[in-house]
């Protein structure tokens, strides 16, 4: 056996904020200060308040690549290095039949073909008690078919409602991801405070470093009688074997 010197211990929780703002000036303005004060790193944002197709209230640099989704590249850390996943806020909406929309789709099948992990959080308008909703709808079925097919995970925790107004409550909010990260994704809650718009607040957060050690070997340092005497065991018993 060897023995073991020194260790590097890598931990960066990546915190994030997801909500559709109802395009409403003070939920923008309750997002910003939030944002700030809580000091998080990214926002997935739904249905910003906009003026003449000018975004406005939000002071974070956006990069938009299409109507219903922005995407950006991310790079985290690890323990041997960085490495790059792709996160897009998105919003499906509810008046059309593609579920997700063709853009989203396009978004997943260029991550998967780059094989590049991803995070996507979105405004659904789909209906699914997998996702704790009331209900199943014609959307849903056809959004949970679209989410098996392609080996995407749910994040959701609890049956918290995303979604609250005068007269129904009901959990239309996702935050979606590759498998290989799900582990990755922590302390996924509906926040109980005021957001001023009738989506909720979702908070979670990404453990990069998910406190990976890396040990370095010093050979000089090995108990070399030791680890001899378990390689003669090893190989009697690979011999019996």
């Amino acid at each position: 056996m060897q023995a073991v010197n020194k260790k590097r211990t890598f931990n960066k929780n990546i915190k994030f904020i997801q909500v559709n703002l109802h395009h409403a000036k003070g939920a923008s303005a309750v997002l910003c200060k939030r944002f700030t004060e809580s000091k998080l790193d990214v926002a997935f944002i739904q249905e910003p308040w906009a003026i003449n197709s000018r975004i406005l209230g939000i002071t974070t640099n956006f990069k938009f690549i299409k109507r219903d989704i922005a995407a950006v590249m991310m790079e985290v850390p690890t323990a041997h290095g960085t490495t790059v996943i792709y996160v897009a806020s998105a919003y499906f909406p509810g008046d059309v039949g593609d579920v997700p929309p063709p853009e989203v789709a396009a978004f997943v099948s260029y991550c998967k073909k780059q094989n590049k992990s991803f995070i996507i959080g979105c405004d659904a308008n789909a209906h699914h008690t997998v996702w704790a909703s009331t209900d199943i709808n014609n959307r849903g079925e056809y959004l949970l078919d679209y989410i098996s097919k392609n080996e995407i995970d749910i994040c959701n925790r609890g049956d918290a409602p995303t979604f609250m107004n005068a007269v129904r409550q009901e959990v239309l909010d996702l935050t979606l991801c590759s498998p290989f990260i799900s582990d990755n994704i922590n302390n996924w809650h509906v926040s109980s405070e005021e957001s001023l718009s009738d989506h909720k607040h979702i908070i979670f957060e990404y453990e990069a470093g998910k406190q990976l050690t890396q040990y370095i070997k010093d050979p000089r340092k090995t108990d070399w009688e030791l680890y001899n005497s378990k390689l003669d065991a090893e190989k009697i018993y690979l011999y019996l074997t």
